[in-house]
């Protein structure tokens, strides 16, 4: 198996239980897999309100399904991040493993 299509994928917003998992989860359901991931928190500015970030690399192998599309992923995970009042994007990227910086492209 080779690796294909790598993107990068992003939340951000209100921090609740479960919130890693249901990305995660529907990452793994479209057939993708993690190769890195960060998570943080902050209080946010106005509010006070704590504010989880999450950013990390997926990939797909090759031979990718006929039902891949990452069209519906996308769409999927801000869906799913509507759901859960965060932020969540995902977009092709290249992975620069020397630096451990993530670089959108």
């Amino acid at each position: 198996m080779n690796r294909l299509d790598t993107g990068q994928f992003t939340l951000e917003g209100a921090d609740h239980p479960g919130i890693v998992h249901k990305i995660t989860s529907a990452l793994a359901g479209h057939g993708l897999n993690i190769d890195k991931m960060e998570t943080d928190q902050e209080i946010a500015p106005y509010g006070g309100t704590l504010l989880f970030r999450m950013r990390g690399v997926a990939h797909a192998y090759d031979p990718l399904p006929k039902s891949f599309d990452i069209s519906a992923i996308k769409e999927e995970l801000a869906d799913l991040g509507d759901s859960l009042n965060c932020e969540v994007t995902m977009e092709d990227a290249v992975d620069d493993s020397t630096s451990g910086v993530f670089y959108a492209g």
